[in-house]
């Protein structure tokens, strides 16, 4: 266990009364220290009272005790004002001391455990030096009352004045006391024993300020590393820049070749693909070939056998035989020398007839077999062949249609979906195209745009006599209004519009997913209600809107008639045809009775609301 806390009051300097009044009132146990030795008046104290002849100075050492013919006012310091103060003072002797400091005092003369509570300070030429050492040396610590002799002026060399010694004990939560032990025993007002008591906010204000200082060098510590990370941001901000141009350039040359080696790729796999195919059609017909040949073996041999007769047939077989090695003669040639030797052995074939119907049984079979074979593959290199013949008319009437020899904007669509959009689109005439998520799209039909009559502004408004209209960020204009749901890709989409020189007509607008619920199922679709709202406000009432959706809802179904029910709550009036890309049939199928069921429920016109679908645009 801890010893327990004993407190005790330390009397530093002479005697006076003011100092014997205060160790009688405290009466706590007490350690004198006077300059000399000195005869107290404390009778009854003595058990309670230790008294110590020595100098106490901050540090131990030797100095200069200055002796005057008034009892009391021995120093370490010479005397200035205090002879002006009083007159009749000389000094009478110097002789050098050795010095001890408090702590040492303390331990040597108090038992262990000893706190310093109270303090009477009785030496004014070094009470601020003296108390300066001790509160850096935390002995002020404990202190609850401080009593220090002082004047307004300055009575020997160095010595702090009154003014002076109060603001420093207040700045150390030592405050002036209005109380006096014993007015009476007051010796002079102008050489008076000053009483502190300590401020009960000092220590939590000491701490709170030690706190204070803690969290404020903590807090410039992360202001100088935060301007460090905020450097080394700047510094990665622009590798990352220079990082990102030079990736940008080498996506560009890598996309050119991928494109260039994609090309290489398929004609390659194309040659390999039928490359493969001859291989497999000789293997079987070598096969079949061979299978042939032990089976004329074997009758050869019977004939040899049976009669010297069939030696004309044995020769006509062993050249069926030669004939049949050959890997590049085919079915046809096979079935005519065989009936060119049927024809030959017509002398023996009262004898044969058995063995040469089996023989001509299984050729016959053989040759079905492979005619059917050969049949198949045909078919099926004619419909590959057929495919490829489409898709390279749709690409040439698709680049044709596009004017300038320029090929299809995006590759992702399908080229006969994509002539046919556009047959769509240049034959209706709409007043404006809205486009859900499908940049292809609105590639191709504002490449078409441009390339077939330059930037032509459809009219919105009757009275506006065809004007073209500028429109504001949160305007939009009168030929193509392409919406996404992500900033990169309406980015993406802008720069590409300006390459091809497409901007001006059309208003790319960025509008994210939210989530919608429809009977019971929850998806996403486009934060639409707003831009249909101000295309409503700018379409007369019959105009004509052709409405495209993209491929890449998160629910293809469940988007879909969501788009469709907001179309027809958002456009009331205005003409709709409806497209929906890479729809499998019974999505189709599916999309489209609802659709018919959201017409008929609204009592609509079904001539005026199209659904178009995806499949109705291929061949």
């Amino acid at each position: 266990m801890n010893a327990p806390v004993k407190p005790r009051l330390i009397h530093i300097g002479p005697m006076r009364q003011e100092s014997e009044a205060l160790l009688k009132h405290i009466a706590l146990p007490s350690l004198v220290i006077t300059p000399m030795p000195e005869r107290t008046t404390l009778k009854g104290m003595q058990e309670v009272l230790k008294h110590v002849s020595a100098a106490v100075a901050p540090q131990a050492g030797e100095a200069t005790r200055y002796s005057y013919n008034v009892p009391g006012f021995d120093s370490l310091s010479p005397a200035s004002g205090l002879k002006s103060l009083y007159p009749g003072v000389a000094e009478t002797q110097r002789k050098p001391v050795e010095t001890q400091p408090l702590n040492e005092l303390i331990s040597e003369h108090c038992p262990s455990g000893t706190l310093m509570t109270h303090l009477v300070l009785e030496q004014p030429e070094q009470a601020l030096s003296l108390l300066q050492a001790w509160q850096e040396e935390g002995m002020l610590d404990n202190l609850e009352e401080l009593f220090v002799r002082t004047s307004p002026v300055s009575l020997y060399e160095s010595m702090p004045t009154q003014a002076e010694l109060i603001a420093w004990c207040q700045q150390y939560g030592f405050d002036t006391s209005a109380e006096n032990i014993d007015p009476a025993s007051s010796e002079d007002p102008e050489f008076i024993l000053f009483e502190f008591k300590r401020n009960a906010l000092h220590v939590p204000l000491k701490a709170a300020q030690e706190e204070a200082d803690a969290l404020k060098q903590e807090c410039d510590s992360l202001k100088k590393k935060l301007s460090e990370y905020e450097k080394l941001l700047k510094e990665n901000a622009n590798q990352l820049s220079e990082a990102a141009a030079a990736l940008r350039e080498t996506d560009a040359q890598l996309k050119q070749s991928t494109k260039q080696l994609d090309e290489k790729t398929i004609q390659a796999e194309s040659v390999s693909k039928e490359c493969a195919t001859l291989k497999q059609q000789f293997s079987e017909v070598d096969e079949t070939l061979r299978e042939t040949r032990v089976q004329l073996e074997e009758l050869t041999k019977q004939r040899d056998e049976k009669t010297l007769q069939a030696e004309n047939a044995s020769k006509e077989g062993a050249t069926l035989k030669q004939q049949l090695s050959e890997k590049e003669s085919t079915i046809t040639q096979l079935r005519e020398e065989l009936v060119s030797q049927q024809q030959n052995q017509k002398v023996i074939q009262s004898r044969f007839e058995a063995l040469e119907s089996k023989m001509e049984g299984k050729l016959e079979s053989l040759l079905r077999e492979q005619r059917s074979y050969i049949q198949q593959t045909s078919n099926a290199l004619g419909q590959h062949v057929t495919r490829l013949a489409h898709k390279q008319r749709d690409e040439r009437a698709l680049t044709h249609y596009l004017h300038h020899g320029q090929k299809p904007v995006s590759t992702e669509l399908d080229p006969g979906y994509a002539l046919a959009l556009l047959e769509q689109y240049h034959s209706q005439r709409y007043d404006v195209v809205v486009v859900f998520g499908s940049a292809a799209a609105t590639e191709l039909l504002a490449k078409s745009e441009v390339n077939s009559q330059g930037y032509r502004s459809q009219h919105m408004l009757a009275e506006q006599h065809n004007d073209i209209v500028t429109p504001s960020e949160h305007d939009l204009p009168t030929s193509i209004i392409s919406i996404e749901h992500q900033k990169s890709r309406c980015k993406m989409l802008k720069n590409s519009l300006e390459i091809n020189r497409c901007s001006q007509i059309v208003n790319v607008v960025h509008s994210p997913w939210i989530e919608y619920q429809y009977q019971g199922r929850v998806t996403l679709f486009y934060s639409t209600e707003d831009i249909l709202k101000r295309i409503n406000q700018w379409l007369p009432e019959e105009a004509s809107v052709l409405v495209i959706i993209g491929s890449n809802l998160a629910d293809k179904e469940l988007g879909c008639k969501i788009a469709l029910t907001q179309l027809l709550q958002y456009l009331p009036t205005q003409a709709l045809d409806v497209v929906v890309e890479k729809l499998d049939s019974m999505e189709e199928c599916e999309i489209e009775s609802f659709w018919s069921m959201l017409i008929s429920s609204q009592e609509r016109d079904p001539d005026v609301y199209n659904f178009l679908g995806a499949f109705k645009f291929k061949d």
